[in-house]
């Protein structure tokens, strides 16, 4: 048998003379620069990274992403913080027992109010005090920042805890709070409006109320029981609280005759009378237009019973005043397929008395409507107008094309089936503005009422017979503001607050207040459309179903087969 071995591969060793040439060929003072170039560069990059950290602490700046900046401050609170004359102090009073849903909300607080601070040019100090100093609780408390009860989780067991987190803004010896922040929504507003008003001279502008109630004399006699004596702002404690953050608040008294000083009180809110207004009233409130004056009316002429669910009309006959300048309140109460739903439970109950103005009803070329969202105003007035030559006349607040009416001196507002008629646009609101005459020219100024004063009106007081330019503002509503119905529709404070801004011609903080707003309705739809939608949904998932069934037969039936 012959065997075959087989060869073995020669195996080259490699020759040292080679080697040593490949040697010399590397190039060791590259290597070395190349070393030292990157050690250089190493170096550089941590001296910019260090000198970026060291200019962010001293250059603040920050991109805020959200939808509304909820998390900037805007540069009307900017412009505020960089006018200070005196310093205003911050002091903030979390615990740290914070429960961990609360945790990135403190967080947030604490950025946001940490940016008054960079850019304020050292006039606003930011304060964060211990949690764990001795006088912590103390100090809070003094403060007028109340402590408040949260759950608690911890080694498996659920507890409840008492913490602490409010912020106190101090200058001098003078202390504005806001005792519980759980968010930032809306906070800016309070931080800013409450720096306003801790640095607001004293001579500050005033926001007078007016209305006209029922004499004593005449609800006894209707109801056998001494009235009390009424104030408007007593059912306005929500608003009055806020506007006296940058204003002074008052209640405009008529009785007397003394005319309201437009220097003084440059916006007046009429809130639906109920007793009628007499002729001087009529005068002195026509005389504050003709002098520059502001004039904001919420009118009711139906108002909810205080113990069944009707509207019944009222007394006021603040259309005979209104009607110089071309607006009348019609008798009749809205309903809209746009509502904001009553929520009982988790129920939400539809009720078309509340109507919801949306993107379609807000006029949002008016400046103190341009960020608005949505407002609910309930059991609302329309307004119809009968123009005045000289005066402009524009649509503030209105419905949508599917609201309807009812109407009648006493008018059933419980809860039943609702069938729609007539459906079509209604105004809930219009802002008069331009040239007109007095109601009262070539008149005598109306005597006083009989109630026992004497006539404040003295010759000083000139008499003004014609207006180049008035401004008011007409709502077929008064329950939209009142504390029994402000939390309707978080944006009702912002609407109106922003008009009294406007209408003062005062800091403009509508573009703050409106941050914290998320009502984002969805806008009504007509039935035409609503079948449209309908259809397209009943029929588009069967056809897509088809489709692709189609699809995929037609690719299986070219596709040769794989047996």
């Amino acid at each position: 048998m012959k065997i075959t071995i087989p060869k073995i591969k020669k195996i080259e060793v490699p020759n040292v003379k080679s080697l040593l040439k490949t040697f010399k060929k590397i190039n060791i003072s590259s290597i070395l620069n190349n070393f030292k170039s990157n050690k250089a560069i190493l170096i550089l990059t941590v001296i910019v990274l260090i000198l970026i950290n060291y200019l962010s602490l001293q250059y603040f700046v920050r991109i805020d992403t959200t939808d509304s900046q909820n998390f900037s401050i805007s540069q009307t609170t900017k412009d505020i913080i960089s006018e200070l004359e005196e310093n205003v102090i911050i002091e903030v009073y979390f615990s740290d027992n914070i429960p961990p849903n609360l945790a990135e909300a403190k967080q947030n607080v604490l950025d946001l109010l940490e940016e008054y601070a960079k850019t304020s040019n050292g006039k606003v100090v930011l304060d964060i005090k211990d949690p764990q100093a001795s006088d912590f609780e103390t100090s809070a408390q003094t403060k007028g920042i109340r402590q408040i009860q949260f759950s608690e989780y911890g080694q498996d067991k659920f507890s409840v805890a008492q913490g602490f987190l409010g912020v106190a803004f101090v200058k001098d010896d003078v202390t504005e709070v806001i005792p519980v922040v759980a968010s930032v929504d809306n906070l800016e507003y309070e931080t800013t409006s409450r720096i306003l008003k801790l640095t607001a001279s004293d001579d500050k502008k005033k926001i007078g109320f007016y209305s006209k109630f029922p004499s004593p004399e005449s609800e006894e006699s209707e109801t056998g029981i001494p009235a009390q004596s009424q104030s408007i702002l007593s059912s306005l404690t929500t608003i009055e609280e806020v506007l006296g953050r940058q204003y002074g608040v008052e209640e405009i008294d008529l009785s007397s005759g003394k005319p309201i000083n437009v220097d003084e009180f440059p916006v007046v809110v009429v809130v639906a009378p109920s007793a009628p207004l007499d002729d001087r009233d009529k005068f002195e409130l026509d005389q504050y237009l003709m002098n520059g004056g502001n004039l904001l009316v919420l009118e009711d002429l139906l108002k909810l019973g205080a113990n069944s669910p009707v509207l019944t009309k009222t007394e006021s006959n603040l259309n005979t005043f209104l009607e110089n300048y071309g607006i009348t309140v019609e008798t009749k109460v809205l309903l809209d397929e746009s509502f904001t739903p009553i929520i009982n439970g988790f129920d939400q109950i539809a009720y078309p008395y509340w109507v919801l103005a949306t993107d379609e009803g807000i006029n949002r070329e008016i400046p103190p409507l341009n960020t608005l969202q949505a407002s609910t105003f309930l059991w609302t007035n329309p307004l119809t107008k009968n123009e005045k030559d000289g005066l402009d006349y524009t649509e503030l607040i209105t419905t949508t094309n599917l609201a309807w009416e009812e109407s009648g001196e006493v008018i059933n507002i419980d809860f039943k089936e609702f069938s729609p008629s007539d459906q079509k646009k209604y105004t809930i609101s219009y802002l008069v503005e331009g040239k007109i005459d007095s109601a009262y020219k070539d008149k005598d100024i109306p005597t006083l009422a009989d109630t026992g004063k004497s006539d404040e009106r003295t010759d000083e007081n000139e008499r003004i017979d014609s207006a180049e330019n008035i401004r008011l503002v007409v709502f077929g509503d008064s329950d939209f503001v009142s504390d029994s119905f402000i939390n309707a529709n978080e944006q009702n404070p912002v609407l109106f607050l922003n008009l009294v801004d406007w209408m003062a011609n005062s800091n403009d903080l509508s573009s703050i207040r409106a941050k914290g707003v998320t009502t984002r309705p969805l806008e009504a739809l007509d039935n035409e459309d609503k079948n449209i939608y309908k259809a397209v949904n009943s029929a588009s998932i069967p056809v897509i179903i088809t489709l692709t069934g189609l699809v995929y037969l037609r690719k299986r039936k070219n596709s040769p087969s794989k047996i």
